[in-house]
């Protein structure tokens, strides 16, 4: 069996390349960026030729893609946008069909939760069933992706498998993730305490071991998953976690949520305060259950690469 893991330079692309290897499965690291030893392709985007790429190969797990927009004095770029739309739309296009022509035989698309939203309540967790609901372009992009693979390989002995993970975390995290870390490694109380917020995340290597079970069972074939681990965290529960798991002691105490809400918005930060104090929660017991996979097969994980 040969895979071919577009993206692989990225956090979720090098992590899974590794996490095969070792699993003694033949992986080609397909990436923009020169290296030893990968397959270097100038774009991703609609018009990018993949037939030299995806020579020999089997399966492909498509993780590569623009997950932000730059924000110029508030207004969107639209050079970013445009890039965004040929990277995570038509240049998945443009990879189905390539998938399609050389008789690859199964297309892994790494999706995202965001094309159900963006939260929502303790008691109705985003499920394998829960309608689409994308609040911004990039969870557009990946919704319409979803749906153009779907209508290509209707009918072709190509299959897809797609995956809409949570925020993932694990050696290497970038983005929030980071940013929150960096801010546990600095050893100052933090005022998160009045957040009582609910988030689903997941580690890196389950989501490696969901796409290897993906990849080496024909239950995966022309499914559409949920994912994340089984644990749950508040803002201040994850703190904690951080801290215990680099090492470091940290102090939460309450602040209340209204003027910490202002101070953020004061500072440009409005998004990372939603993203910080609002509920998201994610069930994914039928996609283990389809895949019969142990969601807490892999549990200690280190924030350090």
């Amino acid at each position: 069996m040969k895979v071919a893991i577009i993206g692989s330079n990225g956090f979720l692309g090098a992590n899974l390349s590794k996490f095969l290897k070792e699993k003694n499965i033949y992986v080609r690291e397909i990436q923009r960026k020169s290296k030893n030893n990968v397959f270097q392709i100038n774009s991703i985007g609609r018009c990018n030729n993949w037939d030299e790429a995806l020579k020999e190969i089997d399966i492909v797990v498509h993780c590569a893609g623009i997950a932000h927009i730059i924000n110029r004095d508030k207004n969107i770029d639209i050079v970013n946008t445009f890039d965004l739309i040929n990277t995570n739309l038509e240049g998945t296009i443009n990879l189905t069909k390539s998938c399609i022509k050389n008789n690859i035989k199964q297309l892994i698309f790494i999706s995202s939760i965001k094309v159900l939203g963006e939260k929502n309540s303790i008691d109705k967790p985003f499920t394998n069933y829960s309608c689409p609901d994308p609040k911004d372009i990039y969870a557009w992009s990946k919704l319409k992706s979803e749906e153009a693979i779907k209508e290509l390989c209707n009918k072709t002995r190509t299959k897809y498998t797609i995956i809409r993970p949570p925020l993932l975390f694990g050696p290497g995290v970038k983005a929030n993730f980071e940013r929150l870390i960096k801010l546990v490694e600095l050893q100052i109380p933090l005022p998160f305490g009045s957040l009582k917020n609910r988030r689903s995340i997941m580690k890196i290597e389950n989501l490696a071991n969901f796409i290897h079970k993906c990849i080496t069972s024909k239950e995966s074939e022309n499914q559409t998953f949920v994912v994340s681990d089984l644990n749950d965290y508040s803002i201040e529960e994850l703190i904690k976690y951080i801290a215990l798991t680099v090492r470091k002691r940290v102090i939460v105490f309450k602040f209340p949520k209204t003027i910490l809400k202002l101070l953020f918005y004061l500072i440009g930060r409005s998004k990372e305060f939603k993203k910080l104090s609002e509920t998201l929660l994610i069930n994914p017991l039928e996609s283990y259950e389809i895949m019969n996979l142990n969601p807490k097969l892999y549990t200690n994980n280190s924030f350090k690469k």
